[in-house]
Order: C-alpha cells, then sequence, then structure tokens
C-alpha cells in the first residue's frame, strides 16, 4: 500500500468563528466551524497509522502521532487569535506541543478512577488544547465542569495541591464514582458548558479548564479510524 503524504490543511474562508464563555470564571473557548478548505486527506491519513494505547496519559482509547505537516498548517493561521482569545501577554513565546489521532475504545466498566470524572492536560496558564473533530458522524463532542466543593473550573499551578486533597477526601467519604463516563451533572462536578460534536470544528481551550469527552458506548466506542470518533487533539504552549 502507497502510503499517503504527511497532510496539510488551510483555513477555509466558509470558516465560521465564536468565542464562548463558560463557568463563572468565563473561560473562553474558542470554536471555528468549517475550518479547513478540507479534511479527507487528514482522514485518510489517519487511516494509515497504528493506533495504539497511551500509557503517558489516562486517554480512554488509542492513538497515533499526528504529522508536524498537520499540526503546524493547522496553527499558523490560528496564531494571532490564539493571542487575542486568551489574553497572551506580549512577552511570551509560541511552542506547538504533543498531537495525536484519537479514539475511544474503553467500555465504561473498564474505565480507572480518574477517567470517570472531569481531567486537566496541564496546569499552566497560557497552554492550550487544540480539538478538531474529523469524521462524519452523530457523536458526542466535550463537556467543561466545575469542581462544586472548591467552585475550581481551571486548575492552575496555585489550585492544583488544594483540588487533589479534597477530592482524594471526598472519595474517603463517599466512595469512588461509578464505573462509566461522566456526561452531566454529579454529586462532584457541575456541567457548564458544552461543545457539540461537528465534522471540521475546531475547538480549542485552556488546557487546566476542567473538561471531558461525551462518551456514549453506542455510538462514541470504536477503534476504527475510518468510521469511529476520531479526533485530532493537538497541544500547544505560549511560555
Amino acid at each position: 500500500m502507497r502510503m499517503q503524504q504527511d497532510p496539510e490543511v488551510y483555513l477555509a474562508e466558509t470558516a465560521e468563528l465564536r468565542v464562548d464563555y463558560v463557568g463563572a470564571e468565563r473561560a473562553p473557548i474558542l470554536v471555528i466551524d468549517n475550518f479547513a478548505k478540507e479534511i479527507r486527506s487528514v482522514i485518510e491519513h489517519a487511516c494509515q497509522q497504528e493506533f495504539l494505547a497511551d500509557a503517558s496519559s489516562y486517554y480512554p482509547g488509542v492513538r497515533a502521532r499526528v504529522p508536524k505537516s498537520y499540526a503546524y498548517s493547522l496553527l499558523k493561521p490560528i496564531y494571532e487569535k490564539l493571542r487575542d482569545v486568551f489574553e497572551v501577554p506580549a512577552n511570551l513565546r509560541f511552542q506547538p506541543r504533543l498531537g495525536y489521532y484519537s479514539l475511544v475504545t474503553a467500555a465504561p466498566a473498564q474505565l480507572s478512577v480518574l477517567q470517570r470524572i472531569p481531567h486537566f492536560d496541564s496546569n499552566n496558564t497560557y497552554y492550550l488544547a487544540i480539538l478538531h473533530y474529523l469524521n462524519d458522524g452523530d457523536f458526542g463532542g466535550t463537556a467543561f465542569y466545575r469542581h462544586k466543593k472548591t467552585g475550581f473550573e481551571r486548575i492552575s499551578v496555585e489550585r492544583r495541591e488544594e483540588y487533589l486533597a479534597v477530592l482524594e477526601r471526598e472519595f474517603a467519604i463517599s466512595g469512588e464514582p461509578q464505573p462509566g463516563y461522566i456526561s452531566d451533572n454529579t454529586d462532584l462536578f457541575e456541567q457548564i458548558g458544552v461543545v457539540d460534536y461537528k465534522p471540521n470544528r475546531l475547538v480549542v481551550y485552556p488546557s487546566n479548564l476542567l473538561h471531558s469527552g461525551i462518551i456514549r458506548s453506542e455510538k462514541d466506542i470504536n477503534a476504527d479510524p475510518a468510521s469511529g470518533r476520531l479526533t485530532a487533539n493537538i497541544f500547544a504552549e505560549f511560555y
């Protein structure tokens, strides 16, 4: 089989941009619909990759690295918008970090405790998560949460120790969350916002904002990159 050339994407003239603000802390979420002129080449490239479990994270599925060509071409046209929306200080430099194609494959009963609650990817203020929804399909989007006891929505460096300590005490008193993906309010967390899944939608949010994929067993758990809930998860940091 001839391997697909590493893909690039180009911002579509029909791209539609909006900024949502969620929670009491008004965290900005950048949403761009019809983002790329075409994404077929990206999907075809993903279908030729070997997807493996990611031991370095708690992602409940399998992943393959995205090529730099795709990540850089995706980030280049929105660089200035990222600085503006996320109020990045002018003296900070920009650096793309890791990027993966991702597919959810873990059944609800297989989830670890930390996979059953909202998570954060980094505690750094200007570390951004960029999510590109790829395949067409009726898949679950992404939800954002507030931890009820502390009121925290973003887990910064200063809040991390307190948040984890309170969470540990809650588990000790009330028990661990029941097996399953979180998709709504719970005793510990309140949902403060949702971005629905839409093919070729790009979503950017602070990586210290508590969040979780909205995963439904009957539709979203699929290891086939040609038909599953295929996303590209890319990280970038201003430092």
